[in-house]
């Protein structure tokens, strides 16, 4: 009997040391350590874009002609477009837009300082206007062409004039076409300033940011904006619209959601706006209005905008994140965090080539529901999670 129990402690003492070997022979469990970015905040795929907006109607028959350009700041009493009749002589009307463009153009490069007399920007200049001569022609725009090429000429011959000149030149010959087409014009002055727009799409007067409390889910749901056609050299009747002038200072942006994300929406609450189909660049905004939800949870909210976006002027629906919070740290399972007895500091096991350490950590973002944390390393912790390159996960 001695015998036999002397060959069971054997056996358990053989089979313990095999384990104890394979467990520390076993790999460790663990992930790779990357840096991750968590965003709180809600997708509208169809959020509206709300401005304090003024249409401009014609008073005539005949085609359009724009002289404000889109995102154009525009003031008070000022002709933002014009219609002409419809016997007016169109090869003056493509001289008139040649000319405006031409002015606008000489304008940008003396304000940049792009104007000058220089070898190498004469070169540029040359260059450039060759370059666009092509589109021009495609577009049968004749009247630039021409412009092109008397620069092209003043450089070559070392006789360009000032750009002082230059646009003085310009101005009398408009002034001498504006003549010429006076009986043939019916223009439209602005009432007020803000940033001029040839696109209107019929929801100007239905969408507005004093009509907030008005709204319901079901209503916003059943706007159907109109297509944007730009006016410009078209052809209309009197009382067709024609342009709008809509204010820059203020705007609003317009979302729905549902009661999930009831913690993130309040009243007062500062949010981040990004709009992924027209720009990368973020706006702040703050959260005005909130509706109560209808029948299926679901309510408006809407967000002011005090900062101007010009990309953003010529869209009325475009998919919308409205940024509550943004997390930076690292994306790790929960179960991969531990507690420290009787304190609540928390630490995580990573590791550095073969070794292991205990690395202190703040918790900063928790999904409870899909079980995992975003964390980064404290200010006091001695090993930081930026100088490891896993995280252990499990056991051996």
């Amino acid at each position: 009997m001695k015998k036999f129990f002397t060959i069971v402690i054997a056996v358990v003492m053989v089979a313990m040391g095999w384990y104890i070997i394979s467990y520390f022979l076993r790999p460790v469990n663990s992930i790779k350590l990357e840096k991750y970015t968590q965003e709180a905040l809600i997708s509208c795929e169809s959020a509206l874009i709300v401005r304090n907006e003024m249409v401009f109607y014609s008073t005539s028959a005949g085609k359009v002609y724009n002289n404000a350009k889109d995102g154009e700041r525009v003031s008070k009493n000022e002709i933002i477009s014009s219609v002409f009749s419809k016997d007016v002589d169109e090869s003056y009307l493509k001289k008139l837009r040649s000319i405006d463009d031409s002015i606008d153009r000489l304008e940008k490069r003396m304000s940049t300082g792009a104007y000058g007399m220089d070898k190498y920007t004469a070169e540029n200049d040359i260059s450039s206007g060759l370059n666009s001569v092509v589109s021009l022609a495609e577009g049968n725009d004749v009247g630039a062409i021409q412009v092109i090429k008397e620069d092209i000429n003043s450089y070559r011959s070392g006789a360009q004039i000032s750009p002082e000149e230059k646009k003085t030149e310009l101005e009398i010959e408009r002034e001498n076409i504006e003549n010429i087409l006076k009986s043939h014009r019916s223009d439209i002055i602005s009432v007020g300033s803000g940033i001029f727009s040839s696109y209107v799409d019929g929801l100007e007067a239905v969408l507005m940011p004093e009509r907030a409390e008005d709204y319901t889910v079901q209503y916003v749901r059943s706007l159907i904006p109109g297509e944007l056609s730009k006016r410009e050299g078209e052809t209309v009747i009197t009382g067709d619209p024609i342009c709008k002038i809509m204010n820059n200072h203020i705007w609003y942006v317009l979302g729905i959601t549902d009661e999930a994300n009831s913690d993130l929406c309040k009243e007062g609450k500062a949010v981040k706006l990004r709009f992924p189909g027209i720009t990368s660049s973020e706006i702040g905004g703050t959260i005005t209005y909130i509706s109560e939800p209808d029948e299926n949870g679901e309510y408006i909210f809407f967000v002011k905008v005090p900062t101007y976006l010009e990309s953003a002027f010529s869209y009325r629906k475009v998919k919308t994140d409205f940024i509550f919070d943004r997390y930076e740290g690292y994306k790790i399972p929960l179960d991969a965090i531990h507690t420290r007895e009787g304190i609540n500091e928390y630490y995580v096991n990573a590791m550095k080539g073969s070794k292991q350490y205990e690395c202190d950590c703040e918790i900063l973002f928790t999904d409870n529901g899909k079980e995992y944390a975003i964390i980064d390393s404290t200010d006091t912790a001695e090993y930081k999670l930026s100088a490891m390159d896993r995280l252990v996960v499990g056991e051996r």
